[in-house]
């Protein structure tokens, strides 16, 4: 028999979502015949992730506290997870995600429903579910039937009003309403009408008569899951093949009859007009318009018929079924060669911006930032132009404008450049002249043979493989590549934002990283060590942080080397060091550097023949290499450091054990301190280097 435990997972971000979830969403989950009924039988919990900020308010309304009053409410932060509007599918997955994360191994035994902020329940769904899930049934489908949200706000404010707050609408009523208040995007997706089309097909609908409609959805929505396994990572959209992922049997239960399971989705009036269109296209235009987005899951949830009935069904549905049937196998005839969910295309899109989610808001205080700056030099400017006209002759007022103006140019065409770098950086462009730096110094085999190092011990002793990591680097980093592949989980920022504390923008309650990436290549001596304690303070304990340096001839190795050196003795941590590089790949680097300053093509020349011959030997003599370098080199281009931050454990014991400390003997330890300070100096100069309905059941392929 299966588990006992039911958890609902709900996420909503920004006051009007959350507004929709505590209004609509979860009094209509609070009817008699949904949340009351199932606690009543099962141990019962609801988990709301939504942002930090808005956790007051969420508690303070009348809905939680009826909510409260059913089962344990839990409020979980999703602060981190908010990307811009376009990656809204990468944010809910992980909210949802983050929902249900936190039960570990014991999510195979919790049966968890999931509700989307602008879904209302009809009453007496979750009542139906019950036998369901004790007979051990583990993926429930239902579909959702998007309405005109600015029509039926006021209907069910009304009728919410009437019954002290819960939402109890009787399925047939529902079905009534969805009917008479359907979305334009409805009607677009219904086949029996040749005026409106969808240009992207998910849904294809019948019209039978005034209260009946049947259809076909693609996907159909995730209304409870008991998982097979536990799930650590997301690996594509939620709607997009997640449930095989919970659950690789891939047993799908799609409760189908609007007498038994119906839900309502609110959606604005206007939303995806853009998509609908004049005419109706062939089935084989339809399917070539499908393949951006379709997945093997979505095909699979094609195979099931949804009804949708205010009445008795009608005498004609079983014709009405055959055509609808023969349209939708047409449509789905010419779709060829479906994309796997996993690592999809457009997952892999949108993989790389949500990691910098962080990012972007500190890009955008910084361009605010500039833009004021332009607007107080252009207003210092006409200040000092009506001065000069007030005060000076005719021969000093001309002088003293062209300087005041030359001044001006200069200044706002350095702001100006500062604001297109960093729209730049917004939109993830890069300057074609720094990616191919980086290019030419990762080929070199010192960097490589660092990176290879970084890769190993970036997943040494882990037993989950999609563990959260922290990259801070710069954006054209080739560091990247070895974690982008792995979690999505995973936060890219630079050095910069981290140093304007963009870390700060996590909420408290986030969950902190596992491992931490970073490269300090171009990161000054001076920033190091501050940038190296805001990045431990969001490191578990245990956590690992990994460091980078390669010669990039700017930053030298020597000083970085004993920042590292220090933050590892006041924390008491573990670490180890990789070096490599030579004499010749140190020079190579300079001679690099040296071609790229020189303004002149011809002049170049020289610097990058150099470079090549240097390049050359730097290659052989790192590839016939025999020991590792594992103690500080006279010549050094890449090094590597595997700093093991301490378990609290071990940091409370050396608290406790320092606090002790303070009440031994004091001892003069002033001249031995000068003693080792002038051997460390005089070592500095020697050394110095860088189913039929109203249920059906299937798996499977179409």
């Amino acid at each position: 028999m299966a588990g006992n435990s039911v958890r609902l997972v709900t996420c909503a971000w920004g006051r009007d979502y959350l507004d929709n979830l505590l209004d609509f969403a979860l009094p209509a989950a609070l009817a008699p015949g949904n949340l009351p009924a199932l606690a009543g039988v099962f141990d019962c919990t609801a988990t709301i992730v939504t942002e930090d900020k808005l956790f007051n308010y969420a508690q303070a309304h009348p809905t939680i506290k009826k909510l409260q009053q059913v089962c344990p409410v839990a409020l979980l932060p999703l602060d981190d997870l908010v990307s811009d509007p376009w990656q809204y599918g990468m944010t809910l997955a992980y909210a949802l995600f983050r929902g249900f994360a936190d039960l570990g191994p014991a999510v195979t035994d919790t049966y968890i429903l999931f509700l989307n902020a602008d879904f209302i329940l009809a009453d007496g769904c979750y009542a139906k579910l019950i036998d369901r899930i004790r007979s051990g049934e583990r993926v429930h489908l239902a579909p959702s039937y998007c309405t005109v949200e600015e029509q039926l706000r006021p209907l069910l404010r009304e009728a919410k009003k009437q019954n002290g707050g819960i939402l109890a609408i009787q399925p047939r009523n529902m079905a009534e309403l969805i009917l008479a208040h359907s979305h334009k995007t409805v009607r677009a997706k219904t086949i029996n009408q040749s005026v409106f089309e969808f240009e992207y097909a998910d849904q294809f609908y019948w019209k039978v008569d005034t209260h009946t409609l049947i259809g076909h959805q693609m996907p159909i929505a995730l209304i409870g899951i008991r998982p097979e396994r536990q799930l650590t990572d997301m690996n594509t959209f939620w709607d997009w093949g997640i449930v095989y992922e919970l659950c690789p049997s891939q047993q799908l239960t799609v409760i189908g009859d609007s007498d038994n399971f119906l839900m309502m989705e609110l959606r604005h009036s206007d939303r995806s007009m853009d998509s609908i269109l004049f005419g109706r296209s062939s089935p084989k235009q339809t399917a070539r318009r499908m393949m951006g987005h379709i997945t093997q899951y979505q095909l699979d949830n094609a195979q099931f018929e949804l009804l949708l009935h205010s009445r008795a069904l009608p005498s004609n549905l079983a014709e009405a079924r055959r055509e609808l049937r023969a349209y939708v196998d047409e449509v789905l005839r010419h779709v060829r060669s479906v994309p796997n969910h996993r690592r999809h295309r457009q997952w892999l899109h949108h993989l790389p911006h949500f990691c910098r989610r962080l990012e972007r808001p500190v890009i955008r205080s910084r361009m605010t930032r500039i833009r004021a700056e332009m607007e107080q030099a252009e207003a210092d400017f006409d200040e000092e132009c009506a001065l000069i006209d007030g005060y000076l002759s005719n021969d000093e007022r001309e002088e003293a404008l062209n300087y005041s103006e030359a001044a001006f140019a200069d200044k706002l065409k350095g702001l100006r450049r500062a604001l297109a770098q960093q729209e730049a950086e917004l939109e993830m462009r890069f300057d074609s002249g720094e990616r191919i730096s980086r290019r030419v110094v990762g080929m070199s085999w010192a960097y490589r043979v660092s990176r290879r190092r970084l890769r190993i011990w970036l997943h040494e002793g882990a037993n989950d493989p999609t563990f959260p990591i922290l990259s801070v680097c710069p954006t054209y980093s080739l560091l990247l590549g070895i974690v982008e592949p792995k979690s999505g989980l995973h936060m890219h920022l630079t050095p910069e934002s981290v140093a304007e504390g963009a870390l700060s923008l996590l909420p408290k309650a986030s969950p902190k990283f596992d491992r931490c990436l970073v490269e300090l290549s171009d990161v000054e001596a001076a920033r190091a060590t501050e940038l190296i304690e805001a990045i431990a303070a969001r490191l578990k304990k245990p956590g690992t942080m990994l460091i980078h340096w390669h010669d990039q001839g700017t930053v030298p190795l020597r000083p970085i080397h004993s920042q590292i050196v220090q933050f590892a003795f006041d924390r008491g941590c573990q670490a180890r060091a990789y070096y490599a590089g030579s004499w010749a790949s140190v020079n190579a680097a300079r001679a690099f550097q040296r071609a790229r300053q020189t303004p002149a093509w011809r002049r170049r020349l020289f610097p990058l023949a150099g470079f090549a011959a240097l390049a050359v030997l730097a290659e052989l003599r790192e590839r016939t290499r025999r020991n590792e370098v594992t103690t500080f080199p006279k010549y050094c281009s890449s090094a590597v450091f595997n700093v093991e931050m301490p378990s609290q454990e071990v940091v409370e014991s050396t608290v406790s054990i320092g606090s002790r400390s303070q009440k031994a003997p004091l001892i003069n330890t002033q001249p031995v301190i000068r003693k080792m300070q002038a051997a460390a100096r005089k070592s500095d100069r020697v050394s110095g280097a860088s189913a039929p309905l109203p249920e059906e059941r299937g798996s499977g392929k179409l």
